[in-house]
């Protein structure tokens, strides 16, 4: 230090000196002015660097969150002139050195420096929900190749956003630099999971983004798929009608099938099980005439199908079918390449009392009197 002395000499009666030292002042303060962190996670540790300027060590230190009293340290001289100590905390809050409580070793006040605040980042979030016309049952199940089909994401948070989806049976897949706030994600048939969603720029530098680990259940279902088959039958009898086979080869039963013949005509029918028989005069019309449906040969194609997860389809699968009045026999049904180039047979065509010849797919003759064809 430095020392100055003077002398003061007062009446005749006497005389003084006085002696005093100036010792330097050593300066403390935080390596940052800003640190974030992830809510839901502790904040990392928190330095304090203390110069000593040719101070004596060791240094009291104490800390003040919020102008409250939060921790008092002592910081040991670790180098030639300076030391350095940290703290954990567990609250965000603006964090400062207090200009009384930074003593040296002599007890003389330091110079304090610039303070700190821990802030915590809210995790990002999502939602998810069917988009355009594609739901089916369910919070978030999409039906394959339905217009605009997808999922919808709400994005809460700062963007860019990724998020992880993981797919049944396969690795993980990341979709990342999402920044509008609502996007729409198409994803293949099957079971995914949302497991996390993060922003990538939450804590800037090389910190890891704040994520937040969900559990959103995200499924795509297959479009139905059908075909129609002839009843192994060669001609239709007095009494009979006519009908065709329905198998949903994709999709979940309970389903819902709309044919149309050449005519225009279109019935529907429902079937509980995988597959069933379509009867032509038991099926509800949708348009069309019944007499047209129940007489003559027809050109029937599926125009609609949908299943028990309300997902829909069309279908091109022709098969030819035909009923006939009460007083005439006809041959009613053919192969699929038949089928697609026949063309309608008004029922004055068909000589009474006697079977027309048409190409069949199958030997056999049906049984008389009301029932089931084949």
């Amino acid at each position: 230090g430095t020392e100055a002395g003077s002398k003061a000499r007062g009446g005749e009666g006497g005389s003084g000196t006085a002696v005093v030292q100036h010792f330097p002042r050593a300066k403390a303060g935080f390596t940052q002015q800003s640190l974030p962190y992830c809510q839901g996670k502790l904040p990392p540790p928190v330095e304090i660097k203390v110069k000593g300027n040719s101070s004596p060590a060791p240094w009291q230190v104490t800390v003040l969150r919020n102008d409250q009293f939060f921790t008092s340290m002592l910081v040991e001289n670790s180098t030639e002139d300076s030391g350095e100590v940290t703290f954990t905390t567990e609250e965000a809050g603006e964090y400062k050195i207090s200009p009384e409580g930074f003593v040296d070793n002599r007890g003389c006040l330091g110079e304090v420096m610039r303070s700190i605040k821990l802030v915590a980042i809210p995790l990002p979030g999502v939602t998810v929900s069917s988009s355009g016309t594609s739901s089916c049952k369910g919070d978030a199940c999409v039906c394959e190749g339905a217009r605009g089909g997808g999922f919808r994401l709400r994005f809460t948070g700062e963007p860019p956003w990724s998020v992880t989806i993981q797919t049944e049976g396969k690795n993980a897949t990341v979709f990342d630099d999402l920044w509008d706030r609502e996007t729409t994600l198409a994803l293949p048939v099957g079971s995914h999971v949302l497991s996390a969603v993060s922003e990538t720029n939450s804590l800037g530098g090389d910190h890891a983004p704040c994520q937040r680990k969900v559990s959103i259940p995200m499924v795509v279902r297959p479009k139905p798929q059908a075909v129609l088959s002839p009843l192994v039958c060669t001609h239709l009898c007095k009494d009979e009608s006519a009908g065709m086979m329905v198998s949903l080869t994709q999709g979940t039963p309970p389903f819902t099938v709309h044919v149309q013949d050449q005519l225009g005509n279109v019935v529907r029918q429902q079937f509980t099980a995988s597959s069933g028989e379509l009867r032509l005069d038991t099926a509800e019309l949708v348009s069309g005439r019944q007499a047209d449906v129940l007489t003559g040969f027809h050109n029937w194609t599926i125009r609609q199908l949908s299943d028990a997860w309300m997902c829909k389809t069309m279908e091109d699968s022709p098969v030819v079918s035909g009923a006939l009045p009460a007083d005439t026999q006809h041959a009613v049904t053919a192969t699929k390449q038949q089928a697609q180039a026949s063309a309608a047979l008004p029922a004055s065509e068909a000589p009474a009392g006697k079977a027309q010849k048409q190409p069949t797919a199958a030997k056999g003759r049906a049984g008389r009197g009301r029932g089931r064809i084949g």
